[in-house]
């Protein structure tokens, strides 16, 4: 379904011929998936709502009407960013963009993964990595209210230092959303770092993977610390060194997880080196779940040094 309003996330978004203007309607994020897709990479099946979505709500609403970039929006009358995010998570989407998420989201296998994918977000300027609201185990029904909370982590209280510390106006800002299905019961799930050797920045042939047993989000948010650490050689995945060092927080056994295959060391790296291709050779940041039997990816984004 591509429509205003909801757009499939596929190859062609990428590929289209106004992709430097299409980060304005998708965002960043949903951008790298495009193009993780267009290279035959597997991307868990997902649409985006459209950024002039969130832009209308906000004309709609007057979220933030009066709204000034100083002391890091606070409104003039006493009203402050804390004030905005609980007007949008008390908000309502209009009833017609509702049914048209209802019948975008009917194709997808709940639970879904509601993601932020803001204009500025995943750029070659500013990652912005986890600043935005990500909202995992969403079913169906509960899509329209969590876009909302993804809209409101705009504002964020870590939104405003990093804002003010790079010098952008959240008056400016635009948010598109991705609902994505998830990896079901994933075994391993992490982060890869092309060009980042252990003991050197600057070494553009390897590839550094980190992973925890389920769910990546766990290591993405900070909330685990990686079990896994693997060094690989960029051109053709040989592995320099890998530590597993299980976190007994979370139990002392691989159990079923098993270890990860050195299989899929390999398509993990074969991916990554496609896609610094696609990113006119910059380095990048992979996010990604292995189920037991297919690699899924996840997120990818050109490695800011912000």
């Amino acid at each position: 379904m591509n429509c205003d309003t909801c757009i499939v996330i596929d190859g062609e978004l990428w590929e289209s011929a106004e992709r430097g203007t299409l980060v304005e309607l998708v965002g960043g994020k949903a951008l790298g998936l495009s193009s993780m897709c267009a290279l035959g990479l597997r991307v868990p099946t997902a649409f985006v709502l459209s950024a002039q979505i969130y832009r209308d709500y906000v004309k709609s609403s007057m979220i933030l009407d009066g709204a000034s970039d100083r002391d890091h929006l606070t409104i003039s009358d006493g009203v402050t960013a804390a004030d905005i995010r609980k007007r949008f998570e008390a908000g309502e989407l209009p009833m017609s963009i509702r049914t048209e998420l209802e019948t975008a989201a009917a194709v997808l296998r709940p639970p879904l993964a509601v993601r932020s994918s803001a204009v500025m977000e995943d750029s070659t300027v500013a990652s912005w990595a986890g600043q935005f609201k990500s909202i995992l185990g969403v079913q169906v029904a509960a899509v329209p209210r969590s876009i909302l909370r993804c809209w409101s982590s705009l504002f964020g209280e870590s939104v405003q230092y990093y804002s003010s510390g790079i010098s952008f106006d959240l008056r400016n800002a635009a948010m598109a959303v991705i609902v994505q299905e998830m990896v079901n019961m994933p075994r391993w799930a992490g982060v890869a770092f092309t060009g980042t050797d252990l003991n050197s920045r600057e070494n553009r042939g390897v590839i550094l993977i980190e992973a925890v047993r389920g769910l990546g989000e766990l290591l993405v948010s900070g909330s685990a610390r990686a079990e896994l650490r693997i060094e690989a050689r960029l051109s053709d995945g040989e592995i320099r060194s890998r530590k597993l060092e299980l976190d007994r927080r979370r139990g002392s056994y691989l159990g079923t997880n098993g270890q990860l295959p050195d299989t899929v060391v390999t398509e993990l790296v074969c991916g990554a080196r496609l896609l610094e291709a696609n990113h006119e050779g910059r380095r990048v940041d992979i996010e990604w779940a292995w189920d037991g039997e297919t690699l899924w990816f996840l997120q990818v984004r050109p490695i800011a040094f912000d």
